[in-house]
């Protein structure tokens, strides 16, 4: 009965939808379920998975992913607060001043300095750039797909 009900998500195939005429969405990391939808439905699919499966409800979503979720008077909101700083800490910018253009408009990026960063640091800076930027902050994917042209050098 539940294989009828659920089917990949064409864009992301971690994700399920469930047809049984409400919209609800399940995402799936390993063996954590995350449900978006009415309560009403939710609590329907939970109680079917609950017939062929152990359960244990966690309540809602307070951190996902290193993405911090909140839900405030009906507005869900999502931020990496915590692992931009943790990212910021770890690769020495944690005394950065903030600026409201991720970027400059001119970047050469050819000084003598380029030759003395680690590429293999240098790639996992990029990569955590990029998760920011694809989770929480698409002001700064510009930037960030920038400065990943240099990670093969």
């Amino acid at each position: 009965m539940l294989r009828k009900l659920w089917a990949y998500s064409n864009c992301q195939r971690s994700v399920f939808l469930v047809f049984t005429g409400e919209n609800v969405k399940v995402g799936v990391y390993v063996d954590d379920l995350l449900g978006i939808g009415e309560k009403d439905s939710l609590l329907k699919i939970k109680e079917k998975l609950a017939e062929n499966m152990t359960l244990k409800d966690l309540g809602a979503a307070s951190r996902l992913l290193s993405i911090n979720v909140r839900k405030i008077n009906g507005v869900l909101t999502l931020n990496q607060t915590d692992y931009i700083t943790s990212v910021l800490n770890d690769f020495g910018f944690s005394d950065c001043k903030p600026v409201t253009s991720p970027f400059a408009l001119e970047f050469g990026g050819n000084s003598a300095r380029d030759e003395l960063i680690d590429s293999t640091r240098y790639r996992s800076a990029v990569g955590s750039l990029l998760y920011i930027a694809n989770c929480t902050r698409p002001d700064i994917f510009n930037a960030v797909c920038k400065v990943s042209r240099k990670s093969n050098q």
